[in-house]
């Protein structure tokens, strides 16, 4: 399961109004609607044939699987669901609770995975990268890091007695991911994924995915070990054999020893790849994510920094249209002979009904939300230590189109950037606050009056907050302001978030603010300026640099350094 620095998971603490399908805005997220509502279950005795229910939404890509087996367990796999930050897709993901999680007569619920963190690093000319997402990854970046890869659509393939097949499509140029889900009888969990480029040329790419599971009791590594098909038990960090993938490995969870002794797990999960799945180039163990054996603190007990996480990359690979990177592999609950946990057996009849399976057809169009413009300003604090940004957003709907969204506003939080302490979102009541030629309404233009503002109700987490949205007839200008506490003179305000939107933003002005005594020292845009900020509210004698563009899609987020004048 990710975890934002220093604190509780990420994909938490949510009410599940706020859980939708997701398009981003930047520094907002569109949410299309609501996860399908959970099928109310229980443990159940034995029954003759397994049953399997699926309440996975096509549309949004979220939602849940239930499975009955024929020993009287069930199985749930959560997909997407409730975290308003992920994308949607054919991933394990859930809030509050396993995103693959075991029922069983007369023993208490477990969790066997918390959330798939998968990202996807594009390699560029001199060193340079993009990361890409789901919408929440730790593997290699801060949660809601990375440029998310859009979700274009799925589709239910097959439901019968083999089992369940789903298909779905991510994508965010230059990348696009084409996954397929099997879901067998007894819960184990079938998964094939293609990359490949969204044009012509071909791209280098390292693709890392694993998980921090919390095996046994959701929220607590404690006990938890991994295993691997040639090792064992192994219960300090490691850098496995690569080859050992194709074998089976997966983290057990170990119950407290009685008197000393060696404890056996008492239960297990298992990932192992499919048949001529690439060999990984790594296959990591360690207390949180790691992403280069150097980061292995090799022989340290699991468990003793942290949740036990297991991680796999396949690095650098060079991907094209006519040689897409495709990687299949089984997860789910291990089997358990003698102590030591071995992978469930697949039928090779499954793995040829995976690999035979067509792609998702193309989604029909829906009525979109256009990102008309924004105009964010970050000023400073005169201390230093914190930034206060006022961010307004023109949505735009299609003529007489009447749409129903969910908003979701992510918040770049790390350890040196504390969730900000103050938030406040509005709308604007006011039709002047809405230019018909898609220019924005500056702050302090005389040209119009100012619009007058009314609060939107909103759920909040420490990444991010989400609320409802209207949009009929008119474009709506939204308001959001936030003060966040700097521990490191930077900050950074989120845009590759706009990414997951259909269309570029139509004009985007973006201002940072410095007082007397402060300049600025860096910035990942090219922002013009200094230039005397002008008479807004802003601090007496304090500057602006600017950096504006038209049908922009941000590559990176504004990041942004200050220091002492003089310095």
């Amino acid at each position: 399961m990710t975890r934002p620095a220093g604190g509780a998971p990420g994909p938490r603490g949510w009410p599940r109004e706020a859980a939708g399908a997701a398009a981003l805005v930047a520094g907002v997220a569109l949410l299309s609607g609501p996860d399908p509502a959970p099928r109310a279950r229980g443990s159940a005795p034995a029954r003759s044939r397994p049953e399997i229910e699926d309440a996975w939404d096509p549309a949004s890509g979220r939602g849940e699987v239930v499975v009955r087996r024929a020993d009287g367990a069930t199985v749930t796999l959560r997909l997407h669901e409730r975290f308003p930050g992920y994308t949607g897709g054919l991933l394990l993901g859930s809030q509050d609770r396993s995103s693959w999680s075991l029922e069983r007569p007369g023993a208490p619920p477990a969790g066997l995975w918390c959330a798939q963190d998968e990202t996807l690093v594009l390699h560029g000319p001199d060193g340079a990268r993009a990361l890409f997402a789901h919408g929440w990854s730790e593997g290699l970046g801060r949660g809601a890091g990375g440029l998310p890869l859009r979700y274009l659509g799925g589709a239910r393939l097959a439901h019968d007695r083999e089992g369940l097949l789903l298909a779905a499509r991510n994508a965010t140029p230059p990348l696009a991911v084409t996954r397929w889900a099997l879901v067998l009888p007894d819960g184990t969990l079938l998964t094939r994924a293609r990359l490949e480029p969204t044009g012509g040329e071909e791209v280098v790419v390292s693709w890392w995915t694993g998980d921090d599971p919390w095996v046994g009791a959701y929220g607590s590594s404690e006990g938890d070990v991994a295993w691997s098909a040639d090792d064992g038990l192994v219960r300090v960090e490691r850098a496995l054999d690569p080859a050992v993938a194709a074998r089976g490995l997966g983290i057990a969870d170990l119950p407290p020893a009685a008197g000393g002794g060696a404890a056996a797990p008492t239960l297990a999960n298992f990932l192992r790849l499919g048949p001529g799945c690439p060999r990984p180039d790594h296959v990591l163990v360690a207390d949180g994510f790691a992403r280069d054996p150097a980061e292995v603190a090799a022989g340290r007990p699991l468990g003793a920094r942290g949740s036990v996480a297991l991680h796999l990359g396949w690095v650098a690979r060079r991907v094209s249209a006519a040689a897409p990177l495709e990687l299949t592999w089984a997860q789910g609950e291990a089997v358990l002979e003698g102590g030591r946990p071995r992978p469930r057996d697949v039928p090779a009849a499954a793995w040829r009904r995976l690999g035979a399976a067509a792609p998702p057809p193309a989604r029909p169009e829906v009525p979109a939300l256009a990102f008309a413009w924004e105009e964010v300003t970050l000023t400073v604090a005169a201390s230093g230590d914190a930034v206060e940004v006022d961010g307004r957003y023109g949505l735009r709907p299609p003529p007489g189109a009447r749409l129903v969204r969910t908003i979701w506003f992510p918040f770049a939080v790390d350890g040196a950037h504390p969730p900000p302490d103050e938030v406040s979102v509005e709308r604007s009541r006011d039709a002047a606050a809405s230019a018909g030629d898609g220019d924005a309404p500056a702050p302090g233009d005389g040209a119009r009056a100012p619009p007058r503002w009314e609060p939107v109700p909103f759920d909040r987490t420490r990444e991010g907050v989400a609320f409802p949205l209207e949009v009929a007839g008119r474009e709506v200008v939204l308001r959001v302001r936030y003060r966040q506490r700097s521990l490191d003179a930077s900050a950074t305000y989120v845009l590759t978030s706009a990414l997951a939107w259909p269309d570029p933003i139509g004009r985007a002005t973006l201002r940072v603010r410095l007082p007397a005594g402060l300049d600025l020292a860096a910035a990942s845009l090219p922002l013009a300026g200094p230039t005397a900020a002008p008479a807004d509210g802003g601090p007496a004698g304090a500057r602006a640099w600017t950096f504006e563009a038209t049908r922009f899609r941000p590559g990176v987020d504004l990041t942004v350094r200050w220091r002492a004048a003089g310095r």
